[in-house]
């Protein structure tokens, strides 16, 4: 993985309260991932522009036999 890698996250924000060292009552919002993909690395064309990925598929290149 490397800066403009795209990438899919799943998951939930948690919220809890504690007490830190001065006994303020603190809040924090964490992150809890449940999942991760990769989903490919960007491509430059020879301009240094991003040039398209090909991630998606047409509706048109899929077959009935590729739907469960």
């Amino acid at each position: 993985m490397k800066k403009g890698d795209l990438l899919y996250v799943e998951g939930r924000l948690e919220y809890r309260s504690f007490q830190d060292e001065e006994g303020k009552e603190r809040g924090v919002c964490e992150i809890i991932v449940g999942d991760v993909q990769f989903l490919g690395r960007r491509s430059y064309d020879a301009d240094g522009a991003i040039a398209p990925t090909g991630l998606g598929q047409a509706a048109d290149d899929i077959s009935s036999d590729d739907i469960p």
